[in-house]
């Protein structure tokens, strides 16, 4: 509170729905996959229900990634289509409580006043295609740019891979967005990390 904030993604149709929300809009508890298979196949970039369906009713939140299921209940299909409504909606009641304005483009394109506090949520190498606004996401300008930006700002960052300067804040092991059990084979665990110029 207080405090002025910039949402910024690459994926213009998450900045819709996030836009809409703080303006007003509240996402339906209980679409359907028949509403995720239209808005898959449409897109309407001004419409806040394809980014809702794309990322908060989607495989892992990736974008229109298949349509997530539960597959812990059993009805007659084996499986139900479920999505993140309450977390969405807790996101949504905060924006409007706040000062938020949003952009669209790559995270090097942001204007960030010094002295600032930045969240950095890159794509995970390996587990996503790594793309960017301008193209292939180069992980050695991404981490080379955080250093600098950390020099006038506190830089906070959710990575896979820790570099040596950057501090580890929390370790949240094994979690949803690796799909895989506990003990990943190539070592790897879900960090929040503090860059360090």
């Amino acid at each position: 509170p207080g405090r002025k904030v910039l949402l910024n993604d690459v994926n213009p149709y998450l900045v819709t729905m996030w836009k809409a929300g703080r303006d007003g809009w509240n996402p339906p508890e209980h679409p359907t996959e028949q509403d995720y298979v239209h808005y898959n196949k449409l897109r309407p970039l001004d419409d806040p229900m394809t980014g809702y369906l794309g990322v908060a009713w989607s495989f892992g939140g990736k974008f229109f990634g298949g349509p997530a299921k539960d597959y812990r209940k059993t009805p007659h299909n084996g499986s139900y289509f479920t999505g993140s409504y309450k977390s969405t909606l807790d996101k949504i009641k905060i924006l409007r409580q706040n000062d938020v304005q949003f952009s669209v483009g790559s995270y090097d394109e942001v204007k960030i006043p010094a002295r600032s506090m930045v969240y950095a949520d890159p794509p995970y190498e390996g587990r996503t295609p790594q793309s960017s606004a301008n193209g292939k996401f180069d992980r050695n300008y991404y981490f080379g740019y955080m250093n600098k930006l950390a020099k006038a700002n506190t830089v906070i960052a959710t990575e896979f891979i820790n570099t040596p300067d950057w501090e580890v804040l929390h370790d949240y092991g094994d979690t949803v967005v690796r799909h895989l059990n506990a003990k990943p084979a190539d070592g790897t665990v879900e960090l929040l990390l503090r860059v360090r110029p």
